[in-house]
């Protein structure tokens, strides 16, 4: 009782969380749903205002971009719902057509009763996890709504401004003011090659409190690169960026100075750290493989993307090192991600990245994203890191595409060995362990020599494949050996035809075996071959020809003529008949071929298998009479007697299954 009211309990409680989620999320018929993969600009979903649209982040590192359409000047305003699992809140920042970013913030800052002024274009809007998520995927909601006239928020910047900018230099300091308030200082330098710039960040030169000045760093496209506060811990920043025009803004915040500021920027050339703004794809880093890269996380919102090429199909590990918790995400050209779990680094576990086992890629362009544990920051609004996408190489190992070889003078007296390397180096060295029965090439080629076995050797990166060639001289063979070898070939015609008509009659090929047999059956020194197959799950690789079952069984019986193989008896019937099975009398010179309790005698000699009509007899079929002998009706009694009176003087005679091992031992 107790565990049903447990059961009862859990359903419960599954069904009120879905009513409640369903609820909260305000499924309608103007709901929409986020379609992955949708972690990038190009791949953003296309969203109507208005329309409510549910998604989830559903791991470490994953974002969601979306895209609308503005027809109308007026503002905008969100509405956001956001589910607390595991301290995780939702950051959604905003973009123009020109992926500059214009508004940024959490549930943390209310922003649905912010309104931001619009102009009619494209906009985009990214959704990104700000915390920590332990419960594997965080669902959230939102609503764009759209009105006409201005909004109370403007966040966008009034880029004319830029055009009074004040060109610097660097490796210098700089004084200003700001005259009045609300008024901001505009500066422009450029950078002659890429490199790193260290901003010392605006600190008032005297009298006033240094946390006030905010400075803020743009490119040539006036896109916001960074911005930070001047502090004592932190004032000092770091940033790649490549050869161009920036510009710095340096602003007051929530307390109005007329107090003189100071900043420095100091440069230093490098190839090795990132190139600002590589928040997207198309604008990614490019990076050598086995090459460590250096960048940093300057915002809680920055991410940074690498590109790099695979030039053939190999492995690759990540090795990344950093001040505080960041994830990695791997995808190929196409934006899809490649590894099923996010790359991540955890503070105090350096070297838990290339601990991981490798990653398999296939030639081609692959990017990689680096994004912040927006939690584990706190205080610092900053993280340096370090990484390089190293290459793997595989163990060295050598496969042949052949581990034996039979070749026969003088007919095949080559065969072509392939070899197959993995390694440092693809140089394989032959070797012969006999080159007077087989020698081989320098490209795997193998000639036979004499009769004999010699082992071939395959050596690459300190790795050996080897393969045994066996070597027989057919003109040299004689007597039976020479006929058996002749059989070879019908014996393995009989072993598929045998095998498909099992098949074919819905019984397994795996329960198939087939048994042969060399029997001279008219003592003319010429031995026949006789082949059997039989459809049984017996472990015998040897039986006599009377124990066999004669169900499901077929015979075909060989002989040589004139130099070429001739074939006397072929009974090959459906697989459910009653079939044939034939027993030898070499003292008779007879075979006996029996056929649903039908037997009839045959004459067996010099290659001709002709019918004695006197010796033929017959049984009824299962029970009853009559008995025939000779097509005359007869006693049970009487039949069994010229039977065995038939049969005197028979033999029956081993048959081996069909298997390299026994087959050799007649060759």
């Amino acid at each position: 009782m107790e565990r049903k009211w447990k059961k009862g309990r859990l359903g419960f409680f599954v069904i009120l969380c879905s009513m409640v989620l369903s609820f909260c999320f305000g499924f309608s018929s103007l709901a929409a749903r986020e379609k992955e993969d949708n972690g990038s600009f190009e791949r953003a979903n296309q969203i109507t205002v208005g329309t409510t649209v549910t998604g989830s982040i559903s791991s470490r590192g994953d974002e969601d971009f979306f895209k609308f359409t503005i027809k109308k000047k007026g503002k905008i305003r969100f509405q956001i719902k956001n589910y607390d699992l595991g301290f995780l809140e939702v950051s959604m920042c905003l973009y123009d057509q020109n992926k500059r970013n214009i508004f940024e913030g959490g549930t943390a800052d209310s922003i649905i009763e912010k309104s931001i002024s619009v102009s009619p274009g494209v906009y985009y809007l990214r959704v990104i996890q700000w915390g920590l998520n332990d419960q594997g995927s965080f669902p959230y909601s939102f609503k764009i709504n759209f009105s006409e006239g201005k909004g109370n928020c403007q966040e966008q910047e009034n880029f004319a401004s830029f055009q009074s900018a004040k060109k610097i230099s660097i490796e210098s300091g700089v004084y200003g003011t700001i005259s009045r308030q609300g008024s901001c200082a505009y500066y422009k330098f450029t950078l002659p090659q890429d490199g790193v710039v260290y901003f010392t960040g605006a600190r008032t030169v005297s009298g006033d409190d240094y946390g006030y000045w905010q400075t803020s760093l743009y490119n040539a496209k006036k896109q916001k690169i960074d911005s930070f506060y001047y502090n004592s811990h932190y004032g000092r920043r770091r940033v790649g960026l490549s050869a161009g025009t920036y510009y710095i803004k340096i602003m007051r915040t929530s307390k109005w100075s007329k107090n003189r500021y100071y900043f420095k920027l100091d440069y230093k050339r490098s190839d090795k750290w990132e190139k600002e703004l590589n928040d997207t794809p198309d604008k990614s880093t490019r990076i050598r493989l086995n090459s460590y890269v250096y960048g940093s996380e300057n915002s809680l919102n920055d991410i940074d993307y690498y590109n790099f090429t695979m030039a053939k199909n190999g492995k690759i590990k990540f090795d990344f090192h950093g001040e505080d918790e960041c994830y990695a995400v791997l995808y190929d050209s196409s934006h899809k991600q490649v590894n099923a779990k996010t790359l991540h680094y955890t503070e105090g576990l350096a070297d838990s990245l290339s601990n991981r086992a490798p990653i398999s890629l296939k030639k081609g362009k692959y990017y990689l994203k680096i994004c912040h544990n927006y939690l584990a920051w706190g205080e610092h609004d900053r993280g340096d890191y370090y990484f390089r996408v190293r290459t793997v190489a595989e163990p060295a190992s050598i496969k042949l595409n052949k581990t034996s070889v039979t070749l026969t003078l003088p007919n095949t007296k080559t065969a072509q060995l392939k070899a197959t390397v993995t390694g440092a180096s693809k140089k394989v060295t032959w070797k012969s362990s006999n080159s007077r029965v087989a020698s081989v090439s320098s490209t795997g080629k193998v000639t036979a020599k004499s009769a004999g076995k010699a082992v071939i050797s395959a050596t690459a990166n300190g790795k050996t494949a080897k393969c045994t060639v066996t070597v027989k001289n057919t003109a040299a063979l004689s007597g039976k050996r020479a006929q058996h070898q002749k059989y070879v070939a019908y014996i393995k015609s009989f072993e598929r035809r045998y095998k498909n008509a099992m098949v074919q009659g819905e019984l397994k090929a795996s329960k198939v075996k087939i048994y042969f047999a060399f029997v001279d059956i008219d003592g003319d020194g010429t031995d026949e071959c006789i082949v059997r197959g039989q459809y049984d799950t017996s472990s015998s690789k040897v039986m006599t020809s009377s124990s066999m079952n004669p169900y499901t069984g077929k015979t075909e019986i060989y002989t040589i003529k004139s130099g070429k193989v001739k074939t006397v008896v072929k009974q090959m019937l459906s697989p459910y008949a009653h079939v044939e099975n034939i027993l030898v009398y070499k003292s008779r010179k007879t075979i006996e071929y029996w056929f649903s309790y039908d037997h009839t005698f045959y004459t067996y000699q010099n290659g001709v298998l002709s019918k004695r009509p006197s010796g033929s007899c017959s049984s009824p079929y299962l029970y009853g009479d009559p008995w025939y002998v000779n097509n005359r009706a007869v006693s049970r009694s009487s039949y069994e007697k010229y039977l065995n009176k038939m049969r005197n003087g028979g033999s029956g005679y081993l048959m081996y299954q069909y298997t390299t091992k026994n087959i050799n031992r007649f060759l």
